[in-house]
């Protein structure tokens, strides 16, 4: 009910109005007791077309391009994990192990980006901000804090830290194996894509953490020597990989190739990988 000579309002399920038709409506006033005899003259309305027209002006072709990227601050990117395998004082079944002679046998295993303890991924952020390189794939990936993925329209600098660790064992005569020593290394990915094509380049690094021995005591039970192979078939291939450092160090903290550095150095490789058209 409405005040006599006020506006009334009344809902239609949207199920029967169409877009591009015009209805027409009149009405006939009712005061809750008496109906009024005589209607109201028709009035008509419009649905409007869901299709809105827009005119845009036309292009500048002498308009300076515009740098996309450089108006995009690093957004934060979320990914998905797979439950690390169990660590044990025997090779688990997740883990990949070679021969490392001498009667060793050593076994890779990808951990969890949440694994890392606050202080080692305080080591990892102080590794990478004491190797900041020039050459770096994405040009940004210094400047944004560890512990998150980070991305843009083009690029992104995975600094999650995924763990990887590599667990050294000694056979026994008897064929049983004991543990040795486990190496903790935190890899951060970058990322760049090529707008004009399929490929895109990405720079893995590797960076030492932390070597500890069966007892969990820093001892040389080394040398640890990684050999990373990088695939990603059928979806795209690889070309052969670049790198810059050593694959090899000693489980006390000294690179093996180089005289006394302040810290072992990380290990980067970078990657073109090509998807199908």
């Amino acid at each position: 009910m409405v005040a006599s000579g006020k506006p009334a309002e009344v809902t239609v399920d949207a199920k029967w109005l169409a877009p591009g038709k015009t209805y027409a409506f009149h009405t006939s006033a009712y005061d809750g007791t008496l109906h009024e005899t005589d209607w109201s003259p028709w009035a008509t309305f419009h649905i409007r077309d869901r299709v809105v027209d827009i005119k845009l002006p036309e292009p500048d072709k002498d308009a300076s391009a515009v740098g996309l990227d450089a108006y995009q601050e690093p957004q934060k990117a979320q990914r998905e994990y797979d439950d690390p395998n169990a660590r044990s004082g025997r090779p688990a079944p997740g883990e990949n192990c070679s021969d490392a002679g001498d009667n060793k046998v050593l076994c890779a295993e990808v951990g969890e980006a949440g694994d890392l303890t606050k202080k080692q991924q305080a080591s990892v952020e102080n590794r990478l901000r004491s190797t900041r390189d020039a050459a770096d794939l994405v040009k940004w990936c210094s400047d944004v804090s560890s512990g998150t993925d980070w991305f843009k329209r083009t690029e992104a600098c995975m600094k999650k830290a995924t763990p990887l660790y590599g667990h050294m064992y000694s056979k026994l005569p008897d064929g049983q194996t004991i543990l040795v020593g486990t190496a903790t290394f935190a890899s951060v990915i970058q990322i760049k894509l090529d707008p004009q094509s399929t490929t895109f380049q990405q720079e893995w690094t590797l960076l030492p953490v932390e070597f500890v021995d069966f007892e969990g005591k820093s001892s040389e039970w080394g040398p640890l020597t990684v050999t990373p192979k990088f695939s990603c078939e059928p979806q795209c291939s690889t070309s052969g990989p670049i790198w810059r450092g050593f694959p090899t160090w000693t489980t006390t903290g000294t690179d093996l190739h180089l005289v006394l550095p302040p810290s072992p150095t990380p290990l980067r490789a970078r990657i073109p990988v090509t998807r199908p058209r």
